[in-house]
């Protein structure tokens, strides 16, 4: 027990006026018929002398010890006990009555504990029990909070408690703290929540409510980063997009967002990361790299292609690419382009040196064609190892026809027509194209010619190579 209250009731007939200044009364008046018309509070202070009212007395004694202002806090405790009593209020109407009555945090914090504390600890039936649940809300909300000692409440602990598991009646709570707007206390509720979520196994039944998901990833953004909560939200990637990117001043690691959409498969437009463009394509590129995929979605490809430049800084500067991301290279990258040459031959070469084992009959033929149509539009010698490389592979594909058209298209371009009735013959196209460009770069043809085994396409490169050089 603490201190007693320092209460005197004094019958009036004994108080010297003259010394009323000096002290403070309750000033009782003994009428004839025993009634007094003022403050409640004074009723029952007046009545309680008459007639012994142990809950009265109970109530005093749980709850006085630690409501400060000794005697001035007769009257707050005594309207506390009769508001709780007599109404039986509801909750919102409690909080903001003790709020006023008391409204420093320290003061009669036995009595607000035994409102809004831990459910389990209500042994006055004279007094409300509120639910557990409503409990945590209206202290979540109410614009009285700071009239409470949050931690003597163990608030933020019981709301982690409570909320973590996810169900339907604390799901739509939630929301409603979301949208009617938490008071401070109940902002770091939710982030202490969003926190212990992030471990948690109860993340997927979060993500399918989109409010809730859209709030949590910024409440905790490693939550952002849960293969789960693109999965489960995967019509509305777009919109995920655009609110983080209205959160600038979280450090977002696009990469790793990037990443997941790209194992998805997701149909985003791209275009709406309106991000860096060399630090998306960068981050493309590693992800395809890193998760070995040797396709991607139309989507992303057409942004690599829209972004070329990007692409070949990316190819200059990594230091090792996958075989898998060399064949989403060569489906992006014009082997035409002058760009695409003057970016060098060296990261082309490194993947072919890597077949030199098991055979070059390994690559796909597309990788091949891009091979030739590359060293055809270059006059730098370096590209000249790439003909070792492809050109017998993609000269038999011809003759075979097995090569695709659009593989073709690309080194067609530096071919020129043999006539009406010869047109036909791609593989001497092929080998006259090839033999044209090393005449114009003054380069010596038995550089290519005797890394080939057939001896058909040797001779034939070779005695056009002599051909025209008389000419």
């Amino acid at each position: 027990m603490g201190k007693a209250l320092d209460l005197q009731a004094t019958p009036i007939q004994l108080i010297d006026p003259s010394k009323t200044t000096e002290y403070k009364f309750i000033n009782i008046r003994e009428e004839k018929d025993n009634n007094y018309s003022g403050d409640s509070w004074v009723q029952l202070a007046s009545a309680s002398l008459d007639n012994h009212n142990e809950q009265l007395l109970s109530f005093f004694r749980l709850f006085g010890s630690d409501a400060q202002g000794e005697r001035s806090a007769f009257k707050p405790l005594s309207e506390a006990y009769l508001f709780l009593t007599k109404l039986k209020p509801q909750l919102q109407n409690c909080i903001q009555k003790i709020s006023e009555l008391f409204n420093e945090p320290s003061n009669a914090n036995s009595l607000k504990t035994y409102l809004l504390g831990s459910k389990g600890r209500k042994s006055e039936k004279y007094l409300p029990v509120y639910d557990e649940l409503a409990v945590l809300f209206y202290l979540s909300i109410t614009e009285y909070s700071f009239s409470f000692d949050y931690q003597r409440l163990e608030y933020e602990k019981r709301f982690v408690d409570l909320f973590f598991m996810m169900k339907g009646e604390q799901m739509e709570l939630l929301k409603q703290i979301i949208k009617i707007g938490p008071n401070i206390q109940g902002e770091a509720a939710l982030i202490a929540l969003a926190n212990e979520l992030s471990e948690s196994n109860n993340l997927n039944i979060l993500w399918k409510d989109k409010q809730l998901s859209l709030t949590f990833i910024l409440l905790n953004p490693i939550l952002v980063y849960d293969r789960e909560f693109w999965k489960v939200n995967s019509d509305h990637h777009g919109e995920i997009i655009y609110y983080l990117l209205q959160s600038p001043d979280l450090a977002w690691q696009w990469d790793k967002i990037l990443s997941i959409l790209i194992g998805l498969k997701s149909n985003i437009d791209v275009d709406d990361i309106n991000f860096d463009t060399s630090y998306i394509v960068v981050s493309i590129l590693n992800s395809v790299s890193y998760i070995g995929a040797g396709t991607l979605p139309e989507n992303w490809l057409r942004y690599l292609r829209a972004h070329e430049k990007d692409v070949l800084y990316w190819l200059k500067n990594v230091d090792y690419i996958e075989n898998k991301t060399i064949e989403i290279l060569v489906s992006i990258l014009n082997p035409n382009s002058s760009a695409v040459s003057q970016a060098g031959a060296e990261k082309w070469i490194n993947y072919f040196e890597q077949f030199s084992q098991i055979g070059l009959n390994s690559v796909p033929l597309e990788i091949h064609a891009f091979s030739i149509a590359l060293a055809l539009n270059s006059k730098n010698a370096s590209f000249i190892r790439l003909y070792n490389f492809s050109l017998e592979i993609v000269y038999f594909a011809l003759a075979k026809e097995i090569l695709s058209h659009n593989a073709w298209r690309r080194i067609e371009i530096h071919t020129k027509p043999l006539g009406l009735f010869k047109d036909w013959d791609r593989c001497k196209k092929l080998v006259n194209a090839v033999v044209d460009h090393f005449i114009e770069n003054q380069w010596n043809i038995y550089l290519v010619a005797d890394q080939i085994q057939s001896l058909d396409i040797r001779d034939r490169l070779i005695n056009r190579y002599k051909k025209k050089s008389r000419n």
